[in-house]
């Protein structure tokens, strides 16, 4: 599509797709709006600019009464906009399995989670989904079946400069912070090791989730505090996620 915005400042638009549903609940919204993506800032001095984004389909959308597109500008309720050459080109179905190398199979399990990382220019079209089966192939790759469909990919038969790539996010030690502070909602626990010089540390295969305190200084995941000889400290092989402030930090 392309877009116009009648303003002085430039601006964000937002594509969203609002599906009219078949069986609505009652008391509850009888339609559901999905984001497409943001378009490039535009303002009326920019002119015309071009916004392509990609979207999954789902069945719910497949079963709607209605479906509408509605462009929507953020901090601005009072600008014209323009909108022309709109169209939906089917790329790719959805896939619901994948294929990643087989040396994977001795460590990842049903009902790990993984990441599939962004196949377009936007951070958000990144994946996180459950293993639902995983089994290797007579070539020695696994191929892996994710609990839902999801967009396809970049594969190295695509680009193998350009594909996505796959990670592992489950480990089976797991601290998660408990969502108990609603004054500060951003303070998870964190993990310190301090003044144990020429002390080797090892944090391995750990998974941090909701770490860190956000504004608070020295408040990290995960934090070496002033252990001055960090010779044979070894942090790998861990996963850090929905961090409040920062990941590693050595001091």
């Amino acid at each position: 599509a392309r877009v116009r915005l009648h303003s002085t400042e430039p601006a964000k638009v937002r594509l969203t797709i609002r599906s009219h549903l078949t069986d609505p609940v009652p008391d509850q919204p009888a339609f559901k709006v999905d984001s497409v993506g943001d378009c490039p800032p535009v303002s009326g001095e920019m002119g015309w600019v071009e916004c392509e984004r990609s979207f999954l389909f789902q069945d719910r959308h497949q079963s709607a009464v209605k479906i509408e597109f509605i462009f929507v500008v953020e901090g601005d309720d009072t600008s014209d906009i323009d909108y022309d050459d709109i169209s939906v080109v089917r790329s790719a179905p959805p896939i619901g399995k994948i294929i990643v190398p087989g040396d994977v199979s001795s460590c990842w399990g049903v009902g790990a989670e993984i990441l599939t990382t962004s196949h377009t220019l936007t951070p958000a079209d990144h994946n996180v989904d459950t293993i639902q089966a995983i089994e290797t192939t007579a070539d020695g790759n696994a191929v892996i079946t994710l609990t839902n469909n999801i967009a396809k990919p970049t594969t190295m038969m695509d680009d193998p400069d350009y594909a996505v790539e796959v990670a592992l996010l489950s480990r089976n030690i797991k601290f998660e912070a408990a969502d108990d502070d609603p004054v500060n909602p951003a303070h998870g626990g964190h993990l310190m090791v301090v003044h144990t010089p020429g002390v080797p540390q090892t944090i391995h295969g750990v998974e941090f989730r909701k770490f860190g305190q956000q504004g608070n200084l020295g408040r990290y995941p995960i934090h070496i505090h002033l252990n001055v000889d960090g010779s044979g400290v070894t942090i790998s092989r861990n996963t850090i996620r929905e961090s409040n402030q920062r990941c590693v930090v050595i001091h």
